[in-house]
């Protein structure tokens, strides 16, 4: 199981090297790319040796796949000189431990999801952030599950006070 496992996040993790060269992304870039690749696989591993196929676990592994697509989003914005700013959405989506199906702490994560953009804002004109994410108090990933990267647009957008949210598909 391990070694197969081992197997589809190289295989992977090639996808996305080979992808961000065609985008242009730097070398350093690309180092922080494997940087996070290795640190899936450390997780992987963990789950391995430690027989813990847990939802909280699940949740950990998943989340990478956003923080993938957000680096590489992020880094190509940039690259444009665009004004970019990522904001872990781990920093303001507070949830609670239903890991695989958490659910906001709305209140919290409005308060927090506001003054955090607002701020990034402040010196950025774009901000990207991943959906379908979250944490608990004590910072452990969690995913709100199915539909959400919807469900995380729509709640940024109740906590911006946004006139639309537009999501394409």
């Amino acid at each position: 199981m391990l070694f197969r496992s081992l197997a589809l996040i190289d295989k992977l993790e090639k996808k996305h090297i080979s992808l961000s060269i065609d985008l242009g992304l730097s070398p350093q870039d690309i180092h922080h790319l494997k940087i996070l690749f290795a640190e899936l696989q450390k997780t992987v591993i963990g789950v391995c040796m430690l027989q813990d196929a847990s939802l909280k676990f699940k949740d950990k592994i998943l989340g990478f796949g956003e923080a993938f697509s957000c680096f590489i989003m992020t880094r190509l914005l940039a690259k444009q000189n665009r004004g970019v700013f990522f904001l872990d959405a781990k920093n303001f989506m507070l949830t609670d431990d239903d890991f695989g199906h958490a659910n906001p702490v709305e209140s919290s994560m409005r308060t927090r999801c506001a003054k955090q953009m607002k701020e990034a804002f402040k010196n950025h004109n774009f901000v990207v952030t991943q959906g379908f994410v979250g944490a608990t108090k004590d910072k452990q990933c969690t995913t709100l599950g199915r539909g959400g990267s919807d469900y995380s647009a729509s709640l940024i957008a109740k906590a911006l006070q946004a006139e639309r949210l537009e999501i394409w598909k």
